[in-house]
Formats: C-alpha cells, structure tokens, sequence
C-alpha cells in the first residue's frame, strides 16, 4: 500500500472483504461468522485511514482484546513509520499524523471530549448497552469530521 510516500506491503483481503473495504457506505455492518477475516478488513480500514492522517477509534468488549489488536497493528507497521506506539494506553500514533486509540466497551465514557475520522467497534454484539454507548458516547466523536464507522462482531442472537 502506498499514500506516495510511504509503502506498506498489507495483507490480500479475499473477494469479500475487499468488497467491504471498497464500500463507501458510512456506516458498516459486518456480520460474519469466524475465521471470515473482519480483523483483517479493521486493521486495513484502520492503517489506510492512518497513512492518510486521520484518527481512528478501535473498541473492543474488553481492553485485553484490544492489546491484541494493538500489538497486530504494531507488527504490520514499519517502525520508520511510527512515531509513537504506548503499549501502555493503546495508543500509536503515525508520522503522517494519522492515529489510532483503543476504547474497551467496558467503558464507553472514555469517548467524551474525543472526536474521529473513524470508529472501529469490533465484537460489536458482545459490547453490552451497545445502543445506549453509540448514541451518547461513540457516535458523537464522529460529528467533527463527518466520519464513518465500521461494526464487527460474530452473530448472538438478536441485539443491537
């Protein structure tokens, strides 16, 4: 992959998670069952948006999940590009100014104050009060930029 600058090789998403990266749909619904690749199409939405200079959200139902995320993210970046990377905070910021913080479901308030290009809510259906955290928490932080956001979680039963 390649903003002009820099370049990174990704991985190859399959047919059809190209088909949802592709999608210019501001809200995104993936709902698949395991082993589909939804990480996979998250952490390519995610350092795109990164390389292009914007900020990005990952939520996670725990924050234990989120530093596996994290640490998949770190492994796929050259460090050449990385100025910053807090094991700590989940947080890694780009030279190109581009940045990604992780959020556990678990605390959704921690939204407040923040604003994002993008929002990445993974394991969607297993964050609880899911409906009640996007409208007063999450969905707000994407006012400012007019940004997307991508849902990805494995089915349980019917929920927001």
């Amino acid at each position: 992959m390649s903003d002009g600058l820099i370049n990174i090789k990704l991985p190859k998403p399959h047919a059809a998670q190209q088909t949802v990266i592709d999608s210019k749909a501001r809200f995104k619904v993936l709902m698949t069952g395991r082993r589909f690749g939804k990480s996979l199409v998250a952490k390519i939405l995610a350092i795109t948006d990164m390389l292009d200079g914007k900020s990005v959200a990952y939520v996670t139902p725990s924050f234990g999940l989120g530093k596996v995320f994290f640490a998949e993210v770190v492994q796929l970046l050259p460090p050449t590009v990385i100025k910053t990377d807090n094991k700590g905070d989940l947080y890694i910021e780009l030279i190109t100014g581009g940045s990604l913080r992780f959020f556990s479901g678990e605390a959704t308030n921690n939204f407040r104050g923040h604003k994002f290009d993008k929002v990445i809510i993974d394991e969607a259906a297993f964050i609880s009060d899911l409906e009640t955290a996007w409208n007063e928490s999450i969905r707000p932080t994407l006012t400012d930029y007019k940004g997307d956001a991508l849902f990805i979680s494995t089915p349980k039963g019917r929920n927001y």
